[in-house]
């Protein structure tokens, strides 16, 4: 082990009762390089990434994968100095993705159409983003807690008031930077569990929402409570 990566080692291992700090990035996909440069972009990203693109059958969901693969190495050199080549995914709690060469660093990765984000930080984190456009409501009754599918229709204790269809991603991003926050996923419900909307928690749990805006997307952080979060929206 470098002596880089065991001091980021210490550093995120000894944050465990102190403040998290989380940070996100996020980037727009530029299909058209991906396109031209695929074969050596696909060379320059981690093997375990690298296996998981060449899987991929349509060719836009490969240049995804490959971007947010690309992206995460990068995060992972400039906070731990790990090369690529030495970048090892393990399945921690649920599934949930870590990196084993150290267990303290934490991340989360989410794309929507061209966009993609990544957080990061030294607590646990579950992000999400989404495009506006039109949704079925019929998704919102069944997914949704009674308060947050009539924030959806009402716009009660709206924080995205301009319209309805931009207050169901706001719900619907919360709920999925939960599941991912804890890992389980699709395994749970999205109705088992409650979002106080006005103050951004999830009922029950000591967790925080952390909601963006950018254009027309919404992103959405679930980390825990009296986290500091960076965020870097670069698209």
């Amino acid at each position: 082990m470098t002596t880089a990566l065991y001091l980021s080692n210490r550093y995120y291992e000894g944050m465990s009762n102190a403040v998290g700090k989380v940070n996100i990035m996020a980037k727009a996909i530029d299909y058209s390089y991906y396109k031209n440069n695929y074969e050596k972009l696909l060379q320059e990203v981690f093997p375990h990434r690298r296996e998981r693109v060449k899987k991929f059958k349509n060719l836009q969901a490969a240049y995804v994968s490959l971007a947010t693969g690309l992206i995460l190495q990068e995060v992972v050199k400039k906070e731990l100095f790990i090369e690529p080549s030495h970048i090892h995914i393990v399945e921690g709690v649920n599934g949930k993705p870590g990196l084993q060469e150290c267990p303290g660093f934490h991340f989360n990765l989410s794309h929507s159409d061209n966009v993609v984000v990544i957080a990061y930080g030294n607590c646990p984190v579950g992000i999400d983003i989404e495009h506006i456009e039109p949704r079925n409501m019929r998704v919102g009754e069944r997914c949704f807690a009674k308060n947050e599918y009539d924030y959806v229709l009402n716009g009660h204790n709206s924080q995205m008031d301009e319209d309805m269809d931009s207050r169901f991603c706001h719900v619907w991003t919360m709920k999925e930077a939960y599941v991912k926050y804890t890992g389980t996923g699709i395994s749970i419900p999205l109705n088992s569990f409650s979002i106080d909307i006005p103050k951004q928690k999830v009922l029950g749990e000591r967790v925080e929402l952390f909601t963006e805006k950018r254009g027309e997307y919404i992103i959405t952080l679930c980390t825990d409570e009296d986290s500091e979060v960076f965020w870097d929206l670069d698209f």
